[in-house]
């Protein structure tokens, strides 16, 4: 029975970053120049944007600080990708070199969504790192997809950092799959 709370918790989860995704696509093109110029800021450092604000979020929620995030991020890079984002910054290392996009996708691993400095919540690393990455897809046409960064994002504070695991094994996989057949080729063990 836990199985099926477990796996409809996640349908749920799933379905709602499905209705939100889709809010997004419904926005007009000022309120997406508003998304953008508040690109990876808190509710709270943003301008102009309350109404938005209220238009794309139905309820106040424990995560409305993410799909204010994931609203702005979108706003920067609306080209669509299927996977996580460890798969799409796979592919933007494919474009533009994997040591180029490794160092910061490592850095964006390491980072906290929520940080306090005092009385304030900021965005910590997490969406400066972001914004950074999803601006560098959207340069060279690597799309997200949004429904799963949502997803991964209001469980990026797991403990047990599986989102942060996901994302490096959809990043690093490729490579050690290519090096695996590589060295079945390669010397003693040629195919």
């Amino acid at each position: 029975m836990a199985v099926f709370v477990s796996e409809r918790v996640e349908t749920d989860q799933i379905d709602h970053a499905r209705d939100f995704v889709k809010r997004l696509r419904l926005l007009s093109r000022e309120d997406l120049v508003l998304l953008r110029r508040n690109a990876g800021k808190t509710i709270d450092e943003s301008r102009g944007v309350a109404k938005l604000h209220r238009l794309l979020v139905e309820e106040i929620s424990e995560h409305d600080e993410v799909h204010f995030l994931l609203a702005t991020l979108f706003a920067l890079n609306r080209l669509e990708f299927q996977g996580n984002f460890g798969r799409s910054m796979s592919s933007l290392g494919g474009r533009i070199g994997r040591d180029e996009v490794e160092h910061r996708f490592r850095a964006l691993l390491d980072s906290e969504f929520y940080t306090s400095d005092g009385l304030w919540i900021t965005g910590g690393g997490l969406s400066l790192h972001l914004r950074q990455l999803v601006r560098l897809a959207e340069t060279n046409r690597v799309g997200i997809d949004w429904v799963q960064l949502l997803v991964d994002l209001c469980d990026w504070d797991d403990r047990y950092r599986r989102v942060q695991k996901e994302w490096a094994e959809s990043f690093y996989a490729p490579r050690a799959r290519n090096a695996s057949a590589e060295s079945l080729i390669d010397g003693k063990g040629r195919a």
